[in-house]
């Protein structure tokens, strides 16, 4: 254990540290400022365009020195890696989705940063967990937290048993005996833009809760499932994952779930998301 003091300063040299080192050539966008967030599970960080800023924000648990600095080093690399790509920083989008085709992996090796990254994926896999563990005791839910709760146990909506039984079909249809990964309806913030999300420490799939609603179409989150299952079973990138989507029969399912994504996501999160109304 640690005895630093990990205050914004402290946070705003790590960062300063790997711009200079790894950043430099990466066009002048927005510039950036970085901040301590809430802790939280799942989410180590985020980059957001904001009042004419790029906003990066850490996890705070972060903050606690039993997290190795190398942690937090990654999850800052991880969104400059963004930034880089045009999300949240002004620069032109590079890439359609931030995270789709390990975009975010192939530019932090790029950039010589793949050991910092595998050694806090490491750490994320086997010690994370516990850290949550040892610190969740006793913490009051959030109002949003009640808000997901409250939507997702509502009269209409497909619950954790169902997302378990589609991921189950459709490893399946894959040739595999069960799922790549853990399922979970995701209690998305309103930044939350994706369908899904893949969490790669704890080898698990977050669908976005809205999916849950039964309204939705349910190939939406079998298409979500089929992609995540091509790329986590079988290592694909998007070229083979389409190929694999097609050999298991799903082609048309994912097509379809690309034209509702394209013609209702966008209104629909704006509509029906329960941090939004009132």
């Amino acid at each position: 254990m640690s005895d630093e003091r990990r205050d914004l300063a402290w946070l705003r040299g790590r960062l300063a540290a790997l711009l200079a080192a790894h950043f430099r050539d990466v066009p002048e966008g927005l510039p950036i400022d970085v901040r301590w967030g809430r802790s939280a599970r799942r989410r180590f960080g985020s980059i957001v365009a904001r009042d004419d800023r790029s906003l990066i924000v850490i996890n705070g648990a972060f903050r606690d020195p039993d997290v190795p600095a190398f942690v937090v080093d990654a999850t800052l690399a991880h969104e400059l890696a963004h930034y880089a790509h045009g999300f949240g920083s002004g620069l032109p989008r590079l890439h359609e989705h931030p995270h789709r085709g390990d975009v975010v992996g192939r530019e932090v090796r790029a950039r010589g940063l793949e050991p910092l990254a595998e050694r806090a994926r490491q750490w994320e896999e086997v010690r994370w967990p516990q850290f949550v563990q040892q610190n969740a005791a006793d913490r009051p839910r959030s109002s949003s937290a009640r808000a997901w709760e409250a939507y997702l146990s509502a009269p209409g909506k497909r619950d954790a048993a169902e997302l378990e039984q589609l991921a189950a079909r459709v490893a399946s249809a894959f040739g595999l005996e069960a799922p790549p990964f853990a399922v979970r309806w995701l209690p998305a913030t309103l930044r939350h833009e994706a369908t899904s999300y893949y969490e790669r420490a704890q080898r698990q799939v977050a669908l976005h809760g809205l999916l849950a609603d039964r309204r939705v179409p349910e190939q939406v989150a079998v298409a979500e499932l089929a992609y995540w299952t091509a790329c986590a079973g079988f290592g694909a990138g998007p070229a083979r994952a389409t190929a694999l989507i097609e050999r298991a029969g799903l082609r048309a399912v994912a097509v379809r779930a690309e034209r509702w994504r394209r013609a209702a996501w966008t209104s629909w999160r704006r509509r029906h998301h329960p941090l939004a109304r009132g």
